[in-house]
């Protein structure tokens, strides 16, 4: 899941939120951030040593057996490009969904029973190759504003075409209809 939101929009509260309020010892709830500086190794990092507490194989990532580790990363359209203007920390991740793992130099690990969730501002700034694996949830009071990662996407998937305007159009309209008509039951 990614959850994108203006600065101040409560993505962080809500996801501490709901890891404060997760009471079972069967999950392991590790909190960390992207910035300019993150490097390709630095995310490792966060999957061995911080998630990492008891080996299974020394080809596997993930927790003690019987337990879930659930990730948070904020901001992560923060993280650095390389010279050739790539996010390798991103491009792990991506392998990580598609592949079950990824190749490091001592050849592929697996990453088992992790649960991944993430946060950004601009999800604009993450490549399409990575945002067509997660579930976005925007979180905003402006009307509009996911216009221009949501056409990005759509041009990728569909191709360029005068459609795509009239797809997110219609789209927009509808939820402003649908916002407009179904008010929420009043008692829940």
């Amino acid at each position: 899941m990614l959850l994108v939101g203006h600065t101040s929009s409560g993505k962080n509260t809500s996801i501490e939120y709901f890891f404060n309020n997760i009471n079972t010892p069967r999950y392991l709830k590790t909190l960390c951030s992207f910035g300019e500086r993150i490097s390709l190794q630095d995310t490792i990092s966060i999957f061995e040593r911080r998630i990492d507490k008891q080996r299974r194989s020394k080809n596997s990532v993930g927790p003690a057996l019987g337990k879930i580790s659930m990730v948070y990363i904020n901001d992560i359209s923060m993280a650095s490009r390389d010279s050739s203007g790539d996010q390798p920390s991103l491009e792990l991740m991506r392998q990580w969904f598609v592949m079950g793992g990824w190749h490091d130099m001592r050849g592929f690990k697996r990453v088992e029973d992790i649960a991944f969730c993430s946060s950004c501002s601009q999800a604009e700034k993450i490549p399409v190759r990575l945002m067509r694996y997660m579930n976005p949830v925007w979180s905003s009071d402006e009307e509009d504003w996911p216009r221009p990662a949501l056409k990005s996407y759509l041009t990728y998937c569909l191709g360029n075409g005068t459609y795509v305007d009239s797809l997110l159009k219609i789209s927009f309209n509808l939820q402003k209809i649908v916002a407009k008509e179904f008010k929420p039951c009043p008692g829940q």
